[in-house]
């Protein structure tokens, strides 16, 4: 749930509860029996209030939570659900119970249940009733159109995603030729060997398995290849799951090899000693190692051949977070420049989309982590982000 939504609910149900309050004086409850139904029928979303036992008291005129009427007990009606299938049941009925025992100050939960057309999202929240006899207010609403907003705007930011992926590529095909074709050409040298060996009049048996086993070699070397392209490529729904970042920064390493060579910048790689293991998905984390590796050398073009140093280094700080930089020899961020860089469609490149920091941003807040940009003392630029430690192993 978003906070300023929890909040906002969270401030209706604690208004009506401590209009509630004032019945514990005799001379008020009139007034505050007129004020609490006053509030219960302006309120748009649905409102119950509970006592102590979770019996229903009192309900707004839009609460239609069905099997949740006056007199019955709200926190048996969870347990009924959980009991017919519903895993959330249980989540929702220890939450209520904890707040009526005041064993938690507030319970804030969502949910989903179909109705005969839809699925359909709710949002649930409970607060005390700060008086003797305790019990609780239930402020409860439907946020279907807000989490279908959300998955839309998830969508798109995927569909964006893919897009830079490709367009990545498509720029790297040059040098991708190259990678694919050094295997390839190993492989038909090879086999044109073993088929000369094999015309002797005597083969050396040896030989020609040595030459198949340098076969296998490379074919494997071209499949890693493909295999590379094909996940970056993917296009599908968000898997997470425990990874090394220091074996997921080779790897784009070794994919962008023949990109640096034929650009003349060296590539120097700088891990921890100790694997980092995050939570997040391969694709998407590959995505933002490959953006900053490109842009780096593309922010190298007019330097001196010399000068073309891409440095990439991963440390644990804080034995908590895993923080990887790349910096580049480039000219470094310009005065302005660096509230800038990660906005959308933002470019310094003749042919660049402005693109890739932005989804590379989002990302990593998607990921709970941070990326930034700072200038080095002597010249170029340090892109930095950094993420959370996972206990586990990576898969």
């Amino acid at each position: 749930m978003r906070e300023p939504f929890a909040g906002w609910l969270r401030l209706v149900a604690e208004v009506f509860a401590s209009a509630l309050e004032r019945t514990a004086m005799e001379d008020a409850l009139r007034a505050s029996e007129g004020m609490k139904s006053a509030i219960l029928s302006s309120l748009s979303n649905g409102v119950a209030v509970l006592d102590s036992d979770g019996t229903i008291v009192a309900v707004s005129q839009s609460w239609t939570i069905e099997g949740a009427t006056v007199g019955s007990n709200y926190v048996t009606a969870w347990r009924e659900t959980a009991r017919a299938g519903a895993s959330h049941g249980s989540d929702a009925a220890a939450g209520i119970a904890a707040v009526l025992a005041r064993e938690r100050d507030s319970f804030a939960f969502e949910y989903t249940a179909r109705d005969p057309t839809a699925e359909r999202w709710y949002s649930m929240v409970v607060v005390p009733l700060n008086q003797p006899d305790g019990g609780a207010v239930i402020s409860h609403t439907d946020v279907t159109e807000r989490k279908r907003a959300e998955v839309n705007a998830q969508r798109s930011r995927q569909e964006l995603a893919h897009f830079t992926r490709v367009s990545t590529m498509g720029a790297l095909a040059a040098s991708l030729a190259h990678e694919l074709n050094q295997p390839l050409a190993a492989i038909l040298s090879n086999a044109q060997a073993a088929r000369r060996f094999l015309d002797a009049a005597r083969p050396d048996l040896g030989e020609i398995r040595s030459i198949l086993s340098d076969i296998v070699e490379d074919d494997k070397r071209a499949g890693k290849v493909i295999e590379g392209l094909r996940e970056l490529l993917r296009k599908g729904e968000t898997e997470v799951e425990l990874l090394d970042l220091n074996a997921l920064i080779r790897d784009v390493v070794k994919l962008l090899g023949s990109d640096a060579l034929i650009r003349r910048v060296r590539m120097h790689l700088d891990v921890a000693a100790e694997p980092l293991i995050v939570a997040g998905d391969r694709i998407q984390l590959q995505q933002v190692v490959l953006n900053l590796l490109v842009n780096a050398m593309d922010a190298m073009a007019d330097c001196p051949t010399e000068e073309r140093v891409v440095s990439v280094q991963t440390e644990l700080c804080n034995g908590q977070t895993a923080r990887v930089s790349v910096q580049d020899a480039g000219p470094g961020i310009l005065t302005g420049q660096h509230d800038l860089l990660f906005e959308p469609f933002y470019t310094t490149k003749p042919t660049g989309m402005g693109m890739g920091l932005s989804i590379s941003r989002s990302i990593m807040e998607a990921h709970g982590g941070l990326i930034w940009a700072t200038n080095n003392p002597a010249r170029g630029a340090t892109f930095s982000f950094a993420m959370p430690i996972r206990n586990g192993t990576a898969t």
